[in-house]
C-alpha cells in the first residue's frame, strides 16, 4: 500500500545539486601567439577530443597549454592556418 507524500520542509537544499556547474570558456585572458601541435585524446566510452598545444603571447614555451578545439572557438583562423601549414608540410 502506498503512503501519502509529505514534503521535507526542514531541508531547503534538498533537490539542489551540490556539484559545480560545468566550466565554459567564454574568453581567454591571454593572447594566442602560435599553435604548436595537435593531438586527439581518446578515452573509453567518450567521443575523441581534439586538443591543440597553444603558445601564449608574452609567456615562455614552457607555459604552453593543451586546449580543446571547442575552447578555441575564438581563434578559427589560427587553427585553419595551423592545419593548412601541416597539410603543406606533408
Amino acid at each position: 500500500m502506498l503512503k501519502p507524500y509529505h514534503p521535507d520542509d526542514h531541508d531547503e537544499s534538498r533537490g539542489y545539486s551540490h556539484r559545480a556547474p560545468p566550466v565554459v570558456t567564454t574568453s581567454f585572458d591571454k593572447e594566442v601567439e602560435e599553435v604548436l601541435s595537435k593531438r586527439v585524446v581518446r578515452r573509453r566510452g567518450v567521443q575523441p577530443s581534439t586538443q591543440y598545444l597553444i603558445k601564449w603571447k608574452g609567456l615562455p614555451e614552457t607555459e604552453a597549454s593543451w586546449e580543446t578545439q571547442e575552447d578555441l572557438w575564438q581563434f578559427p583562423e589560427l587553427l585553419h592556418q595551423f592545419e593548412a601549414t601541416r597539410a603543406s608540410a606533408k
